[in-house]
């Protein structure tokens, strides 16, 4: 049997996403559809451990909206690609987790959006930049 490709959602909590307005559960759903396997995680899910990032992460099946396969340790190079989807606050946890993705691109990891990326441009004073 053909393993599928994986992707990895940083995201809130998934019983508060809401899937007629989250741009996350669309990007989930049009992986499934594609054939991806899909996993989701919160940020406080990631860890270093074993001298490499790691992840506690649940396969999710997307459609009908939700249902949550258990939670299994991993390397985050198991995923070659991870959304991180988190919303603010840009808290110490926030700050953390985009360290430990930072990690993950230099094992090969594509990360969107880019972890050093969302420590430099601040959501909020990035508007001031566009008068």
């Amino acid at each position: 049997m053909k393993q599928l490709a994986r992707q990895l959602f940083v995201v809130d909590p998934v019983e508060r996403l809401r899937p007629e307005k989250d741009s996350s559960v669309a990007l989930m759903q049009a992986a499934e559809r594609a054939g991806q396997a899909v996993w989701v995680c919160s940020s406080a899910d990631l860890a270093f451990a074993n001298n490499a990032p790691q992840v506690q992460a649940r396969p999710i099946k997307t459609e009908p909206w939700f249902e949550l396969g258990p939670a299994e340790w991993h390397p985050l190079r198991h995923f070659p690609r991870v959304w991180m989807r988190k919303d603010p606050p840009v808290d110490e946890a926030y700050l953390y987790a985009t360290h430990l993705l930072e990690l993950a691109e230099l094992e090969g990891v594509q990360v969107l959006n880019r972890a050093a990326s969302l420590r430099a441009w601040n959501e909020k004073l990035g508007a001031l930049r566009f008068p």
